[in-house]
């Protein structure tokens, strides 16, 4: 019997499920070859007994060696084989990503990329790792857990930091991360050969050619690895995709690649052409919006076959320590301030960033004061609207714009309940509903199927919704509670009629929970994860149809659109009133606690979650910090890092760009003050890497230089025919002997080992299945490739670029040697 510590009975499936020994394993000669060397330690026993154990070395028992080793005998199911190993420790963090949906058309999925010599796998084929969790906070958990294990892209790994304040290691400088958003919005004269020229008018071209009917999809390939498609469009070479995508926590950028597809019955799609974009030289942190050549894939390569309208966004930040952003949190300085919307509100208007919500937002989640400070806002709009009481949270402010993140945060899970099935029903039956003869063209007996259709269909989204009023989260109830009461209180104000006191507490809850939500997810289901792609132009007639319908009921309203004079759609608004005030008070009706309580049901997540704990625990600060935790997972350096960026784009000065222009706004100008104090502790720490790589590689160069110079002295000695010693003297070398004659890889000093930047293997995983040994071998280190900044002194204008590109600043700027930026 086995017991656990607590003195609790483990049963068969626990004490049953794993075995372990230690162990010798045999080796033998043939076999050791692609086993590192292993360096035999000094063993305990005597000396003098050695004779009656040591003289076995020859014959066929002495042609191989003993190791050390742990086996492990795990219990699986009858019909379970071994598929893959993956050797997660030979993996970077950036290898571990999430899975565009539009991949597999599945979600919650998870890529390890990885290449032959980091897995193992039963067939020949070497293929990427593919896995889908069933629901989005395991696959965020499981993320983590397996990044904690793979090699962070940290730089200066191997100078000696500490945090300030907390006086822990902070082990290294920094930490990058990359992402890409693309939006695939058309295309046009897609087929069509024409010879490229970059002088002639794209709009006269296109009346030069005819125009091919063909059905076309895209492939988005990051670094020559496919991670996303388009839906497959119908057109005269016209097709509309207007399709987005987010690749983030990216590798070093190379290229990005849209191949162009012509579906085909038989044998297979054929491929039309590619856009390649290089990643290296893009521009970062700004949309770009145009059209792209499609280039053909075969000999001649000037040939064009067609354009693409894309829209780009490169983003490559470098993230310092948590602690190194104090100066932007801390109680009494800058963002802690002063409402996150507040503050939205000045940098849209005052410095014109744009893209800056979702990061401060995302500060707000983590600190669990979203809630607050959005009830602290909505007295202020509340106020302002009270003259304008017909069109209340209509308009695109701050305060409105602000709620739908926050929705969409919390609410994606409230939404899937509420619209998911049903629609993705409708999408798989293409259902096509059209109610106005002058459309149709139909008779009236059609028309009238028409209308009984879209009653049916709206009376199945209504039931659904109405079925998950209870599972709106308490984060979202406790802010339209907020907001419906204080409607309520400025209506009394008012000087309104009785019918509209009663009815504007419960609109201002649908104005958020229906216009700027439930119906945005029945119009375009793509935008909120609920399916790939737009759908045919017939379905999304039907689907327009019947979100009006959805928002006049919630509008408490049935007489407001043409559509619903119908008897049967009018009839389903009436019957239904009650049950929508129903509705809208569960949905605004406070619940025990402000913040909902993320914890996972399943104890075997709880135990991952634990052991996640304690790992991070025992990791540097950037190592740890790099790894975001449950339950948001969201990085803070990071939004810290982007918002940082933004504001010294928008704010340096023209004459002096090492600060801010001088602004109208005290308060404005203490937080750019604040971000240009971030730059410069970046700039320091990279220009420090760079004079300590310099250093370290100039004195490589000189000793591998004299070592050469030094042999070939000897050899002439040797050479020499004058048997006499000729007298010492000092003896000069030219500077051009320091010169080194090929490229050497220089390690960091042996001070203190980078665990970024190489690898040890005997950290090898203990994943294997069925009965697995691990064999412990000498410290030997397997280099990745350097992803350090290359030495400063170089006179080659590409290889400076390449270099600025790679130690660029964290706002957008280019370091050079001198410690100095460039925009």
């Amino acid at each position: 019997m086995h017991f656990k510590d607590n003195g609790e009975q483990l049963q068969e499936s626990d004490s049953e499920r794993e075995y372990f020994v230690y162990a010798e394993i045999y080796i033998s000669n043939a076999a050791g070859i692609s086993l590192p060397k292993y360096k035999k330690q000094e063993d305990s026993r005597s000396k003098d007994s050695k004779s009656s154990w040591l003289g076995f070395g020859k014959g066929p028992a002495g042609s191989g060696h003993w190791r050390p080793a742990i086996c492990k005998l795990t219990k699986e199911a009858s019909e379970s084989i071994l598929f893959q190993t993956v050797y997660i420790h030979l993996l970077r963090q950036t290898d571990i990503r999430p899975v565009d949906n539009s991949l597999f058309f599945r979600k919650d999925c998870v890529a390890i990329y990885s290449t032959q010599n980091q897995r193992w796998t039963a067939g020949g084929d070497a293929e990427h790792v593919y896995l889908q969790f069933p629901k989005p906070e395991l696959r965020n958990l499981w993320i983590s857990l397996l990044r904690s294990f793979a090699v962070p892209e940290i730089y200066g790994r191997w100078l000696t930091r500490s945090s300030a304040g907390a006086g822990e290691r902070e082990g290294g400088s920094y930490r990058m991360w990359r992402e890409v958003q693309l939006t695939v919005a058309q295309g046009r004269n897609l087929g069509i050969r024409k010879v490229y020229d970059p002088s002639q008018d794209p709009d006269d071209a296109e009346n030069e050619v005819e125009l091919k009917d063909v059905d076309v999809y895209c492939d988005i390939l990051l670094n020559s690895v496919v991670c996303a498609h388009t839906t497959l469009k119908k057109g005269l070479g016209l097709p509309e995709w207007h399709e987005s995508f987010t690749f983030s926590d990216l590798p070093p950028f190379e290229s990005l690649e849209i191949k162009i597809w012509k579906e085909k019955k038989f044998p297979k799609p054929s491929m039309i052409g590619k856009v390649t974009i290089d990643l290296v030289t893009f521009r970062r942190g700004e949309f770009l919006e145009g059209w792209y050549p499609v280039q053909n894939t075969y000999p001649p390569s000037q040939l064009q076959l067609g354009e693409l309208r894309l829209k780009v966004r490169v983003s490559e930040e470098i993230i310092l320590p948590h602690t190194s952003y104090t100066v932007l949190q801390q109680e009494s300085i800058v963002l802690n301030t002063r409402n996150l919307l507040l503050w939205m509100h000045d940098l849209e208007n005052k410095l014109h960033v744009k893209n800056l919500l979702q990061h401060l937002t995302h500060l707000a989640i983590v600190q669990e004061t979203i809630v607050q400070q959005i009830q602290e806002a909505a007295v202020w709009e509340v106020e302002k609207a009270i003259t304008s009481h017909q069109t209340m949270f209509r308009g695109n402010t701050v305060f409105t714009k602000t709620m739908e993140k926050c929705i969409t945060w919390y609410g994606h899970a409230f939404l899937e309940a509420s619209i998911g099935g049903v629609l993705r029903r409708l999408l798989a039956e293409k259902v096509a509903i059209e109610v106005d003869p002058l459309r149709s063209g139909k008779s009236a007996r059609d028309v009238g199927r028409h209308v009984d259709l879209l009653t049916y269909w709206c009376k199945e989204f209504w039931e659904q919704i109405y079925s998950a009023r209870e599972d709106c989260p308490r984060e979202l109830c406790a802010i339209l509670d907020r907001i419906r009461t204080l409607v309520e209180e400025n209506g009394r104000k008012a000087d309104l009629s009785a019918q509209m006191q009663k009815q504007r507490p419960w609109q201002s809850v649908s104005a958020f929970m229906f216009l700027r939500f439930i119906v945005p997810g029945i119009l375009n289901p793509h935008l909120f994860g609920l399916y790939s792609g737009l759908p045919d132009p017939a379905i999304q007639r039907s689907l327009k149809l019947i979100a009006k319908v959805i928002q006049s009921l919630a509008n408490l309203n049935t007489a407001d659109r043409k559509e619903i004079s119908m008897a049967g759609i009018r009839d389903f608004i009436k019957d239904n009133m009650p049950r929508m005030i129903e509705y809208l008070t569960a949905v605004s009706t406070p619940k025990s606690s402000m913040y909902s309580n993320h914890r996972f049901e399943d104890p075997d997540d709880r135990t991952v979650l634990k052991n996640l704990a304690q790992r991070k625990a025992t990791l540097p600060v950037l190592e740890r910090e790099s790894v975001p935790a449950s339950p948001h997972h969201i990085d803070p350096p990071r939004e810290l890092a982007i918002i940082t960026s933004a504001v010294i784009r928008h704010s340096r000065d023209i004459n002096n760009r090492t600060r801010c222009r001088r602004l109208d706004d005290i308060t404005l100008e203490r937080l750019c003050s604040a971000c240009f104090e971030v730059e410069e502790e970046a700039l320091q720490r990279v220009n420090e890497l760079v004079t300590r790589l310099a250093q370290e590689r100039r004195r490589a160069s000189a000793s591998a230089a004299w070592k050469t110079n030094a042999a070939s002295l000897s050899t002439s000695q040797s050479l020499s025919s004058v048997p006499t010693v000729a007298p010492r003297r000092k003896q000069s070398i030219s500077s051009s002997h320091y010169a080194p004659t090929t490229t050497i890889e220089i390690a960091p000093p042996p001070v203190q080992k980078p665990q970024s930047d190489w690898v040890t293997l005997n950290s090898s995983p203990r994943e294997h299945s069925h009965i697995s040994t691990e064999v412990p071998v000498d410290d030997v280190i397997t280099k990745w490739e350097s992803p350090e900044p290359p030495v400063p002194e170089v006179s080659d204008d590409g290889a400076k670029r390449k270099r600025s590109f790679i130690i660029r600043g964290i706002f957008g700027s280019e370091f050079k040697g001198g410690g100095k930026s460039r925009h």
